[in-house]
């Protein structure tokens, strides 16, 4: 199984070899001009090789799977709130969509299986391949319990 390794604002990463649990940190700034994703090879001092990808992004995304439903104009339908992070989520729509990159529209979704807080957010469309849909958040302020998961849930 890969493992993701994030990379921070200056370019370095921390990897844990697990096999022995040791933790390295390591410049990595060599490969964060290429646009693909990079899977790499490591290996520990303990002699253990083990794949990892460098995980880019701004903030940390969640894999969850809400049920929820979108409104846009008179376009309205369910859908699956795939991941979530600080800035946006990745959502599978569940038909095809007139929606495009750049519009707005509105989601609605339950935290979790045992939880009554309904989310409502405005978002914008960043990435569109049918079914799988990028969005950002409208807006990046999070109060209430939406906003306590965004903190701790992590």
């Amino acid at each position: 199984m890969i493992k993701k390794v994030y990379v921070s604002n200056d370019k370095k990463a921390t990897f844990k070899c697990p096999e022995c649990g040791l933790i390295k940190e390591k410049d990595v700034s060599k490969f964060m001009g290429l646009e693909s994703a990079v899977k790499i090879k490591c290996k520990c001092s303990c002699g253990h090789s083990y794949p990892v990808i460098f995980e880019r992004r701004q903030h940390i995304r969640k894999d969850v799977n809400f049920s929820g439903t979108y409104v846009w104009g008179k376009e309205h339908g369910t859908l699956l709130v795939k991941n979530i992070s600080h800035s946006g989520m990745c959502l599978k729509m569940t038909f095809k969509t007139a929606l495009k990159v750049g519009d707005r529209f509105v989601v609605k979704f339950i935290l979790g299986e045992n939880s009554n807080s309904e989310v409502e957010k405005e978002v914008i469309v960043r990435g569109l391949k049918h079914p799988m849909m990028g969005v950002e958040f409208a807006s990046k302020d999070h109060y209430g319990k939406f906003g306590a998961y965004l903190l701790y849930d992590f």
